[in-house]
């Protein structure tokens, strides 16, 4: 995987993966596997009968760490393409407005000419 917002989500799991596993005394690997971690990172699973399609994933797991995993899952964001929308959409803003000004600058400059 490359660093995309699935990337930074499968990182975000494996991080709660890793406190969960340090909480029980078992090794990370025991709570949900790095195949499982980046199949709920791509596939964002919404539900319970999603969550259970993941590989790795059973009845156990699901009822012993589903939520907390899921919950991630629904609170991360698909990509930074908001942010991006909204800071052209800013962009676009300010350049309306710079040839706003410009327009009314040449009509006044040609206003003293005349």
């Amino acid at each position: 995987m490359n660093e995309t917002a699935a990337q930074k989500l499968y990182d975000a799991l494996s991080h709660t993966r890793l406190q969960l596993a340090r909480a029980e005394g078992k090794p990370a690997f025991t709570v949900f596997n790095n195949r499982t971690l980046r199949e709920m990172a791509t596939m964002r699973p919404k539900n319970r009968e999603q969550f259970l399609k993941v590989h790795g994933v059973g009845e156990i797991k699901w009822e012993k760490y589903g939520s907390q995993f899921l919950e991630i899952i629904e609170n991360y964001p698909l990509s930074e393409e908001p942010k991006q929308a909204t800071l052209c959409q800013a962009l676009k803003a300010a350049a309306d407005a710079l040839l706003q000004a410009a327009r009314l600058l040449e009509s006044r400059l040609t206003d003293l000419e005349n």
